[in-house]
C-alpha cells in the first residue's frame, strides 16, 4: 500500500494566503533520498537592525539570482470544478460558490467579512526562468490569485484611471524563490486587495503589469520585510512559514495537478530538500512592539519513528501542517467552500499522479490512523513522550 503521502501546506504562497506547505509525491517515495544539511547554520545577530525592501531583495538576489519581470498571463490557469463541472466567470455563484478543491489559504476571515470566495476561477500560476548561473539549482514559482468574481464588469482602476476587463484583474500576487541546493528561500507578497467590486478604493491590480522584484517601481507594489511582519501580527499568524512549514511549496488538491502544456507539473516537488529563510535573523526575531512583535514561525519537523507512515514521503512541519492540514488531509475537518460530496473525506493517501478524495479502507487503514493519532498528539504537545522535533536542515551560501 502506498505510504501516507501528504505534502500539503497554499500557492503558493503567502502571508494571509499562503496555503500555497507541503506537497504530494509524483514519484515513488523510495526513489527520493533525504537531503543532508547543516543544522548549525548561523544567522546575523543584530536585534535592532532594520530590514528594508532594498536590503531584502539584494540578499535574495545574491542567493537566488535576479527574479525576472513577468506577467500573470505567462502562467497556467488553475481550473475550478464543482461536482466535476467546470466553474466559469459566467456560472459562478458568488459568495455561496463551493468547489471540489478550494484554495485552502488562510483567508477565511476575509472571505467571511468581505464576500471573497475560495472557488473563483481565473487564478494563474507559473514558473520563472532563473538568472544565468542559477538555472540548475533555483526554482521560482508565482501565483496571481482572484478572490472576487467581477463577471466581466468594467471599472476604473484607481491607479491608472483606465478601464479594463475583469480577466486581467487580480487580487493577490506572490512569488517563492528557492535554492534547492542550499535551501535558501525568499517569499514575496504584494499589497493584497481585499475590496470587492462596488467598494470604493482599490480594485485589485492589472496582471499584465507586475513590477519587477528589486526594482524601484516594485517598492510600492511588493511588501517590505517589515510590512510582511506587520501583516502577520494583524492576522494573528506567523506569516509565510506558518503555512509553508515543511518545505517552500504547498501542494493541495487545488494546485497540485496544474500542469504546463507538455504535461509537467507547475509546482516543484522536493519534500526532503534543505529549506531556510533568507533574512531569518530578521523574520525570526520579536520586535517587542504592538505592530511588529510577531516573529515568523521557525522551521522544525517531526522525526519520530511513529510518524514514519507519513514522514517517509514528506515532512510534518510544526506550523499549519499541525494546526490545519493534518485534519483537512485526513478528512477530520472540512471548510465551507468544499463541495458537499468532498466534505470530511480524506485526500491522503494518494495515487502517484492525482489527488482524489476517498475514504480510508483496507489493511493500511489502522496503520495510517495510528500514525495520524501520534502526529496530532505531538502537535498538541511538542514535549509529549516519543515526540522528537528537529530543525529542518539547510546549508550556507
Amino acid at each position: 500500500m502506498a505510504a501516507f503521502k501528504k505534502r500539503y501546506l497554499f500557492l503558493l504562497i503567502s502571508l494571509p494566503v499562503i496555503v500555497v506547505g507541503g506537497a504530494v509525491l509524483n514519484q515513488s517515495c523510495k526513489a527520493r533520498g533525504r537531503s543532508s544539511g547543516n543544522d548549525g547554520l548561523k544567522s546575523v545577530d543584530d536585534s535592532n537592525a532594520p530590514y528594508s525592501y532594498e536590503q531584502y531583495t539584494e540578499a535574495c538576489k545574491r542567493e537566488l539570482g535576479e527574479i525576472p519581470k513577468y506577467s500573470c498571463f505567462e502562467g497556467v490557469e488553475v481550473p475550478i470544478y464543482e461536482s466535476g463541472g467546470l466553474v466559469t466567470f459566467e456560472n459562478h455563484k458568488g459568495r455561496a460558490q463551493t468547489c471540489d478543491a478550494p484554495t485552502h489559504i488562510r483567508s477565511d476571515l476575509a472571505a467571511n467579512t468581505i464576500g471573497a470566495n475560495h472557488c473563483v476561477p481565473g487564478t494563474r500560476m507559473g514558473r520563472l526562468k532563473p538568472a544565468p548561473g542559477f538555472e540548475d539549482k533555483v526554482q521560482i514559482v508565482f501565483i496571481c490569485r482572484k478572490y472576487f468574481n467581477r463577471n466581466e464588469s468594467r471599472f476604473t482602476a484607481s491607479d491608472s484611471k483606465v478601464q479594463f476587463s475583469d480577466k486581467v484583474v487580480f487580487d493577490d500576487a506572490n512569488v517563492i524563490a528557492h535554492n534547492k541546493e542550499t535551501g535558501a528561500t525568499c517569499f514575496f507578497v504584494n499589497h493584497i486587495n481585499r475590496k470587492g467590486p462596488g467598494i470604493t478604493g482599490e480594485w485589485g491590480y492589472d496582471g499584465r503589469q507586475i513590477p519587477q522584484i528589486g526594482s524601484p517601481e516594485g517598492k510600492s507594489f511588493w511588501r517590505s520585510p517589515d510590512e510582511m511582519k506587520v501583516t502577520a501580527n494583524f492576522l494573528g499568524v506567523q506569516a509565510c512559514t506558518e503555512c509553508h512549514d515543511n518545505d517552500p511549496f504547498i501542494h493541495v488538491p487545488y494546485n497540485h495537478n496544474v500542469k504546463f502544456k507538455d504535461g509537467s507539473r507547475v509546482l516543484p516537488d522536493d519534500p526532503m530538500g534543505p529549506y531556510r529563510l533568507v533574512g531569518d535573523w530578521f523574520f525570526h526575531r520579536s520586535e517587542g512592539t504592538v505592530t511588529t512583535q510577531k516573529e515568523w514561525a521557525k522551521l522544525s519537523h517531526l522525526v519520530s519513528a511513529e510518524a514514519q507512515p507519513c514522514t517517509e514521503c514528506h515532512r510534518i512541519g510544526s506550523g499549519a501542517t499541525c494546526s490545519t492540514f493534518t485534519d483537512l488531509a485526513t478528512g477530520a475537518t472540512s471548510t465551507q467552500f468544499i463541495s458537499e460530496n468532498n466534505r470530511n473525506v480524506a485526500w491522503m493517501p494518494q495515487t502517484e499522479d492525482h489527488w482524489r478524495y476517498k475514504e480510508w479502507s483496507g489493511e493500511d487503514k489502522p496503520r495510517l490512523e495510528k500514525a495520524v493519532k501520534f502526529i496530532k498528539n505531538c502537535c498538541a504537545n511538542r514535549n509529549a513522550p516519543g515526540c522528537v522535533w528537529e530543525k529542518i536542515p539547510a546549508r550556507a551560501l
